[in-house]
């Protein structure tokens, strides 16, 4: 019997998914670390863009996901 390996399948070092939960729409995962990071899945998640907004700072969570659309709520407005 094969036993899987305890390795990740791809790694960013760009994201803290332990501070936030990250979301998985279409082909990207999103996830907050003081800046909203689109990671694409199909390139062991490389950063495919960011936005960096003082509003993202802190504690920020997706607040809605629609039609592969996120929208992002900060604790900053």
């Amino acid at each position: 019997m094969r036993v899987p390996s305890s390795d990740p399948a791809a790694v960013n070092d760009r994201a803290s998914p332990d501070a936030h939960t990250p979301v998985v729409v279409d082909d990207r995962v999103y996830v907050v670390d003081d800046r909203i990071y689109a990671l694409d899945l199909a390139d062991k998640l490389k950063t495919a863009w960011r936005i960096d907004d003082r509003a993202f700072r802190g504690a920020c969570q997706p607040n809605r996901v629609e039609r592969s659309r996120v929208s992002f709520h900060g604790i900053l407005g």
